[in-house]
């Protein structure tokens, strides 16, 4: 798909990415792995990136590094002679054949277009925290040193941010700096101070991001740590705090290893969903084995049948609503049912007023009372039920 699209297009979406990215981009299919793989491909990467003065500033880059590397070697060199020496006397010609591979080691890597765009293009992409950095708005590592170099020492406020916008938009590669009008370039940076001292590491950074072959931001002029550190942090992934010494640097990385340390235990506490699943199964089948033990255990029924409940463990139906209405709604008698309850009734109180009356006179009575006195709490409330029932039987009488 990426490569149905115009070459120009093509890098214009791979020069956005970070050099991790770009080369990754290569383990997708044979087509991608051999565009990686091609030379040209990083040539035209690096133009549309940082714009024609690669072509003219690239040799001096290609020659810096074989001056650095020679002397490297020659240190090197000076550290194996001993060895050398050894291995001379030995009667062994490896020597001379180590000392030349060891000079020629790189070479051939150092002067291509994938060594030299991998040497100045990001590791990783820069997450967006809280506290809204400057810096964070230019993942470029051109581009961020030199927002570094034009925000420090200023304030960081709105007009900061939108005149160094504005210096981008006008000059968005170090090409383009380079050959563009300075007097524009200084209109540019006039509202953050210092303009001619500005201008001129702006052009510093430009020429020595292209042209040599630089290992740390602070070797470019107007550079210091501030800009050492941010371009490590943001350029390079590097996340440890010791040596940084500003302030919002340090809280940018307090910010970055708290959303590790959330994102380790969140990834410790989730569970897979079969896992979670299973889990859950497992205690439900738990909980209900427990639940028969209990409901069909002796205790359990007995304390059921105590309460006048049936126990759980055996199958009850649920009545229905109708039902339910008819148990609440009150029960209506006919009248002759009435008359009777209340002839029944009265009878009864009559008895109960002569018993009271007569007491001495009827032994059976007495004799009645002291059985009722002495009889089972059962029995007492079996007559308190009977007088209830026959005072409501007389009561609804009455209303009809």
């Amino acid at each position: 798909m990426l490569l149905e699209l115009p070459s120009e297009c093509v890098l214009t979406v791979l020069k956005q990415l970070p050099v991790t990215d770009v080369v990754s981009t290569g383990c997708s299919c044979s087509a991608l792995r051999a565009l990686v793989a091609d030379d040209g491909f990083w040539r035209d990467l690096a133009e549309a990136k940082w714009g024609s003065a690669v072509h003219e500033l690239k040799p001096l880059a290609d020659a810096d590094a074989q001056q650095r590397l020679s002397s490297d070697n020659s240190t090197a060199a000076a550290c194996q002679a001993s060895e050398q020496v050894e291995q001379a006397t030995a009667g062994t010609p490896a020597a001379a054949a180590a000392a030349a591979a060891a000079a020629g080691r790189g070479s051939s890597n150092s002067s291509s277009w994938q060594h030299y765009c991998c040497k100045r293009m990001s590791l990783k992409t820069i997450r967006s925290s809280p506290l809204s950095l400057l810096q964070e708005a230019y993942p470029d590592p051109w581009m961020h040193i030199t927002c570094c170099v034009l925000c420090s020492r200023t304030s960081g406020s709105a007009t900061i941010r939108s005149c160094i916008a504005r210096f981008f938009q006008a000059f968005p590669s170090p090409s383009a700096c380079l050959q563009g009008c300075p007097q524009a370039m200084a209109v540019l940076l006039h509202p953050l101070g210092l303009m001619q001292a500005r201008l001129a590491a702006v052009r510093a950074v430009a020429q020595g991001f292209l042209g040599t072959d630089w290992q740390d931001p602070s070797e470019f002029k107007g550079c210091g740590k501030f800009v050492s550190d941010s371009w490590r942090i943001f350029c390079k992934g590097v996340e440890e705090a010791k040596g940084i010494e500003d302030a919002k640097l340090k809280q940018y990385l307090a910010w970055v290893v708290r959303q590790q340390q959330a994102a380790s235990e969140q990834a410790g506490t989730e569970e897979p969903p079969v896992a979670a699943a299973a889990a859950a199964d497992d205690s439900g089948a738990i909980s209900s084995r427990r639940r028969k033990r209990v409901d069909a255990s002796p205790m359990a029924s007995a304390s059921t049948a105590r309460k006048g409940q049936q126990p759980l463990h055996q199958c009850v139906e649920a009545p229905t609503k109708q039902q339910r209405a008819c148990a609440a709604a009150p029960q209506r008698l006919t009248r002759a049912q009435a008359k009777a309850a209340e002839a029944s009734h009265c009878a009864a109180a009559e008895a109960a007023a002569a018993a009271v009356k007569h007491g001495a006179k009827h032994p059976a009575t007495n004799t009645a009372k002291k059985s009722a006195s002495s009889g089972t709490g059962k029995q007492v409330r079996q007559s308190r039920k009977r007088g209830a029932a026959s005072r409501a039987s007389g009561q609804l009488f009455s209303a009809h």
